[in-house]
């Protein structure tokens, strides 16, 4: 897993080995290493401020750390298994974050707590999203299907079912009106989130999809 920080010009990277590596993007040069973590880091987020990130890891836990510092600021416990994805919401101190006990959660940062459990899903979580305007969230999971979720009531809005095998990445569109997925399938599918349907199936590749990521002007995917 990596996020680009909002300046353009620092990535940060999650691993196996336990950290996180803050990069410089135009020289390639690490710039920090984040640890703390006592397991795997799975993934990680960069807050709208630029100057936090928040990771997710095997060790069930969600760290924020500081940028500047290179410190480790709070530690989120809540999940009961592995966090296996995590996203930044707009504009807030916010993030949401999957987890193999099934469920998502959305946590305030200043607080320290998950005040929104998410739950429907009936294999582990891997991947999510939030819609530009930060009222809406995105989840992928091994049971093979996408949800829509309304993140003000927590409501389900839709189930997005097409895949033959476990999704595995997941993000909307800038318009926020479409969203694609990836999948152990080997396929990419297009979907409008208004309708549920399935616009597009996009094949080509030759093994397991792991993540997934759209151009601004939302023409092209990668």
């Amino acid at each position: 897993s990596c996020t680009l920080l909002p300046d353009g010009r620092r990535m940060v990277s999650a691993a196996k080995d336990k950290t996180l590596r803050v990069w410089d993007v135009q020289s390639g040069q690490a710039l920090a290493t984040l640890q703390g973590h006592s397991a795997w880091v799975t993934a990680c987020a960069a807050l709208p401020d630029g100057r936090q990130v928040a990771s997710g890891s095997d060790d069930y836990s969600i760290k924020i750390w500081d940028l500047t510092a290179g410190q480790e600021l709070a530690t989120l416990q809540g999940h009961s298994a592995a966090v296996s994805s995590c996203a930044r919401v707009p504009g807030q101190q916010r993030v949401l974050t999957g987890s193999a006990d099934r469920t998502l959660k959305l946590w305030d940062i200043s607080g320290g707590s998950a005040f929104l459990t998410l739950k429907g899903h009936t294999d582990l979580v891997t991947s999510c999203a939030v819609s530009p305007d930060g009222q809406r969230a995105l989840s992928g999971s091994w049971d093979k299907t996408l949800r829509l979720w309304d993140l003000r009531s927590g409501e389900l809005l839709q189930t997005l079912g097409g895949h033959s095998w476990f999704v595995t990445a997941c993000t909307f569109l800038p318009d926020a009106r479409r969203a694609v997925s990836g999948s152990w399938d080997k396929t990419l599918r297009l979907w409008d989130l208004q309708t549920g349907a399935e616009l597009k199936v996009l094949e080509g590749h030759t093994a397991s999809v792991w993540s997934v990521a759209w151009t601004e002007d939302g023409k092209r995917a990668l």
